[in-house]
């Protein structure tokens, strides 16, 4: 039965290699999730414990940069785009040429803002895919859980 099932696998990654390849792969990513030591008497150590809380927190809190960074671009397109000058501009029949060098300028500061997305965008779904492969449900509900219980005793 495990043979069938490693053949299903192995048929199962056939296809996920074959699927279009991608320009950006993220190597370095951390997939691994952290490893609990423990006593002789089978209780985990405090500092690992606590090391392990530590590092989902700064991955946690990184994360969150991020996406406050996007926000912030986010926030920088709109203004652009919706500022009275540049739509005024752009809304008018006929324009001089400074006032279409005007514009040129609006459109490449607004341009600029939005090819800062995509590095954010990715920065955010890899922190996301290596929060989720170290530190799964259980692994934290196990950490708070042993922090809480020696904390208390």
């Amino acid at each position: 039965m495990s043979i069938k099932l490693r053949e299903k696998e192995v048929k199962g990654f056939e296809k996920l290699s074959k699927a279009k390849k991608s320009n950006y792969i993220n190597y370095r990513i951390k997939l691994i999730a952290p490893t609990i030591y423990v006593d002789s008497e089978g209780k985990p150590y405090q500092s690992n414990l606590k090391e392990i809380k530590r590092r989902y927190e700064v991955e946690v809190s990184f994360m969150n940069a991020q996406e406050d960074k996007r926000f912030e671009v986010f926030k920088k397109i709109a203004k652009l785009e919706n500022n009275e000058h540049y739509l005024g501009l752009l809304g008018k029949a006929t324009r001089t040429e400074d006032e279409a060098k005007i514009i040129k300028i609006y459109i490449r500061e607004i341009e600029e803002a939005y090819n800062e997305l995509p590095s954010i965008e990715r920065s955010i779904r890899d922190i996301k895919r290596s929060i989720k492969a170290c530190y799964p449900k259980e692994l934290l509900e196990y950490v708070k859980q042993n922090l809480n219980t020696e904390g208390n005793a």
